[in-house]
């Protein structure tokens, strides 16, 4: 089981930096983790010149959702 939680995790990493290094973000981190609710997914990111906001943030769910959604990782 946690072979294929670390396989989600490195498939996202691949699928979603292109997306953030188009937008002039850098991927931090990617999680993959179990809570009380279920299955969370959770992606960093970061601008390097500092910092991101509310709508950067926006603009990144937008397209790595709908990338997410047509590669049918979870």
């Amino acid at each position: 089981m946690q072979e294929r939680h670390a396989e989600i995790v490195e498939k996202v990493r691949e699928l979603v930096t292109p997306v953030l290094k188009d937008g002039g973000f850098e991927l931090v981190d990617v999680e993959f983790v179990r809570e009380r609710l279920g299955w969370v997914l959770r992606i960093y990111a970061d601008k390097p010149q500092g910092g991101i906001t509310l709508l950067d943030c926006q603009w990144i769910s937008e397209r790595v959702g709908v990338l997410l959604d047509v590669e049918d990782l979870i």
